[in-house]
């Protein structure tokens, strides 16, 4: 059976703009796996990029007219969900015979619920799906494929689960032939170098972070690569597609934790002119890791704050303390490693006091760049049942909803998206507009601006900050956000 995955594209018209100035940042790893095993196993499949591409549904209708395939494949992210069940809808209404599969951690934690409310998706699959879609590629029998929801006879129906993959190294790497490099950019990393490319070297999550949703797909359980598998896939890069900057994609910020691990990867990677990026810990910051991190050119590290505020990261479960970030950003800045932090807005105990609080501490960290999302209530995880069941979520009927940034329609799933977040404390409004705050009071601060001028130290650099500085100008003027 033919095969075609799709990557879901853009719906909104306001950040269809903003992608023409600061393309879509890492490409999906994670269906390009699926890709990857079905090429090795001799099924036809094409990998669609409507995401990085930027294209609309006319764009897809012709590669789907044009490779008439028998499945096809979307990958399902939380804050894509309705974009993708729309594109599904319309693919289902001009080619009803196709199969159609939605992966992804939203509907993994939800998958009867999903076949339920959308009629038009035929198989949900459940976890990881490389080893799901090969055999719903080679039509096996529905009710022996394990990891799957479907419909029999007017019922929904899902198998048990599959197991994990817990060797890793025997999967393929990730068909990247489908992606065009030029179409993903990320002003952190290209800062320091283009082309660049990421890379996944474990699964799964040991943390229990209240509002994260990856153990719905890759597990609790933490699983590695061994270094010279990473390896040969980072020589492959080099060789192949000339990648100067490298970001390591994992899931799980657990890629600094291991010394021992951490040292033979260091060691292992001198010499080979690159530089390169990664998550972590703040409690896995020191100063014997930071030096090999320096020294085997890591350039950035990504950390996950959520707040500034103690009772708000002790509701998280962070494991983290505030003493503990701080510390891990003075380093950070002492051994001339960037820094990206990350914060989360809206927590059930979450007050106007406290994140005016949060951007104060983001301010104080000396952090190279800031990022401030706003809970998005992941079906599966801790923070929506607690959400739920304090009835801070309105569900509603499959409706259209307008989207906060754009005002443009979206289908909606009835129970989680962040329009429908309704704190005691805060509206999703207040929300926005402390959100907006951080990012200006952040990056429009003289300490700030006179930092990032003194890190222009080339033509590169300068291009790369001006082409996100119009981006989002032009972002703010078209479509109000101040």
């Amino acid at each position: 059976m033919k095969v075609l995955l799709i990557t879901t594209p853009y719906k909104s018209k306001a950040y269809r703009v903003l992608n023409k100035r600061i393309p879509a940042t890492l490409p999906f790893l994670g269906i390009a796996y699926v890709a990857a095993v079905l090429e090795r196993e001799g099924i036809p499949v094409r990998l669609l990029d409507a995401w990085g591409r930027n294209l609309g549904f006319e764009d897809i209708r012709k590669e789907i007219a044009a490779f008439r395939p028998d499945i096809i494949g979307i990958t399902c992210t939380a804050s894509a969900f309705g974009v993708s069940v729309e594109l599904a809808r319309k693919i289902k209404d001009c080619a009803k015979d196709i199969t159609i599969v939605l992966g992804g951690p939203y509907v993994s934690a939800i998958p009867e619920e999903t076949l339920r409310e959308i009629p038009w998706v035929d198989v949900v699959v459940i976890g990881e799906g490389e080893h799901t879609m090969l055999e719903l590629a080679q039509a096996n029998p529905l009710h022996a494929i394990k990891g799957i929801a479907y419909r029999s006879g007017g019922r929904i129906l899902v198998n048990e689960p599959r197991p994990l993959i817990y060797n890793l190294d025997a999967l393929p790497f990730p068909a990247r032939n489908f992606y065009r490099m030029a179409d993903y950019r990320r002003p952190f990393y290209e800062f320091h170098g283009t082309p660049f490319a990421s890379i996944v070297t474990s699964r799964g999550c040991p943390f229990k972070c209240r509002f994260c949703a990856s153990h719905t797909v890759a597990g609790r359980e933490i699983r590695l690569r061994s270094i010279p598998n990473i390896i040969k896939e980072i020589d492959m890069l080099l060789e192949r597609y000339k990648v100067r900057f490298i970001s390591i994609a994992d899931d799980a910020p657990v890629f600094t934790m291991d010394e021992a691990r951490l040292s033979e990867f260091c060691r292992a990677i001198k010499g080979k002119g690159f530089l390169w990026g990664a998550k972590a810990r703040a409690d896995s910051i020191n100063e014997n890791n930071l030096r090999m991190l320096r020294d085997a050119g890591c350039r950035i590290l990504e950390i996950g704050c959520e707040s500034g505020n103690p009772g708000i990261l002790e509701g998280w479960e962070k494991g983290v303390s505030v003493t503990q970030i701080k510390n891990a950003f003075r380093l950070m800045n002492k051994f001339g490693i960037n820094s990206v932090a990350m914060f989360m807005l809206g927590a059930p105990a979450e007050t106007k006091e406290t994140v005016l609080g949060t951007i104060r501490f983001a301010k104080e960290l000396g952090a190279t760049y800031c990022i401030a999302r706003i809970l998005y209530p992941y079906p599966g995880t801790e923070a929506y049942a607690d959400l739920k069941a304090q009835k801070m979520l309105h569900s509603k009927s499959w409706d259209e909803i307008r989207y906060p940034q754009s005002g443009d329609s979206i289908l909606v799933h009835p129970n989680s998206t962040t329009s429908e977040l309704c704190l005691p404390n805060l509206t999703f409004n207040q929300l926005l507009r402390l959100q907006r705050r951080m990012h200006r009071d952040f990056y429009l601060n003289k300490r700030y601006i006179f930092s990032t001028l003194s890190r222009l130290k080339d033509w590169h650099a300068v291009k790369v900050y001006g082409r996100l500085l119009i981006g989002v100008v032009r972002f703010w003027f078209r479509w109000g956000l101040q």
